[in-house]
């Protein structure tokens, strides 16, 4: 069975992020509880950021079995998120 997780990176302070972390839990909540999040804080792991050349916040990055297979750059709606998890999860 494939690994997958989504990885949010995010800076305090950062309204956008806020409001892509809250949309985000409540679309995986409703379609795929089971998928693991993980919430990374820029300002207290840049070297992550650095690695996976995050630019700008929030950015979300799907990933299965250690790579990625999608990324979004900024806030964007429910819909669009919960279109892009469940063509994750179906991959």
């Amino acid at each position: 069975m494939p690994q997958k997780k989504v990885f949010l990176f995010k800076k305090p302070g950062c309204m956008p992020c806020e409001v892509m972390e809250r949309e985000l839990s409540v679309v995986l909540e409703n379609t795929s509880p089971e998928l693991e999040l993980k919430i990374i804080d820029l300002s207290e792991f840049p070297e992550i950021g650095e690695r996976m050349d995050i630019q700008s916040t929030p950015a979300l990055l799907f990933l299965k079995d250690g790579k990625i297979v999608d990324v979004i750059h900024g806030v964007v709606n429910r819909e669009y998120l919960q279109k892009s998890v469940l063509e994750f999860i179906n991959l």
